[in-house]
């Protein structure tokens, strides 16, 4: 049996932590969070925790709520802290439910799990251009941005993203959770590669370093040679 102990963080343009009956603007409620407090899962397979949300006037209609990101973080007695992104689940009542999973792998020999729920509805931005050195937008070419932590180089992490400029040379990321990130601009055909530690270890030499905190928006241009 494995017990879960939970924490609970909300991060909105004006409150930190939930419970906050200000301004629509803000997340103003986040709970309900299950599997609950104390409760012990045997691990012969990952475990699905939900939490719920509230931001007014945006999750009270139907379906998923705009702007409203949730994130699953766990750390156990013997494994450093790891995280995943949560996707949208279901509507209870004006609240949006949202899941993630802990891993099996994760649970395996550990004697507890502790999680935390963090919900947000301010969206980190990287945005910048990409032109040949003459000025030239070169639409042909894809901005990698990768977190510094190469404990993170893996499938489906959070903290890997990609945008294709457009014909104008103008690219934006959005989403990346808060940290320090490489970022650099590739070739498209090696989009297979994006997740491979090998490949993203081989990139880190000449990228560009951008930190991200809560709420940020950074401009990074590039440069490329024509081909």
């Amino acid at each position: 049996m494995r017990p879960f102990r939970y924490s609970l963080f909300v991060i909105a343009a004006a409150c930190m932590f939930g419970f906050a009956s200000q301004a629509s603007a803000t997340i103003g409620w986040a709970g309900n969070v299950w599997p609950l407090h104390g409760s012990t899962a045997v691990p012969t397979g990952s475990v699905t925790v939900y939490a719920q949300v509230w931001k007014g006037g945006v999750t009270d209609g139907a379906g998923q709520g705009a702007d409203i990101t949730a994130e699953l973080r766990y750390t156990t007695d013997i494994a450093p802290q790891a995280s995943v992104a949560m996707v949208y689940n279901t509507d209870i009542g004006s609240n949006d439910e949202y899941k993630g999973d802990v891993p099996q792998a994760a649970l395996a020999g550990a004697s507890y799990v502790d999680v935390t729920v963090v919900f947000t509805d301010q969206q980190n931005e990287i945005n910048g251009t990409l032109t040949s050195e003459q000025g030239t937008p070169m639409p042909d070419y894809t901005v990698l941005a990768f977190t510094t932590d190469s404990s993170l180089w893996r499938p489906q992490t959070r903290q890997i993203m990609t945008a294709r400029p457009d014909q104008t040379g103008k690219y934006r990321i959005r989403g990346l959770p808060s940290g320090q990130y490489y970022l650099v601009a590739v070739d498209p055909a090696e989009q297979g590669e994006w997740f491979n530690p090998v490949y993203l270890d081989e990139h880190r030499t000449g990228a560009a370093r951008v930190t991200l905190a809560d709420g940020d928006s950074k401009t990074q241009d590039f440069k490329v040679a024509q081909r």
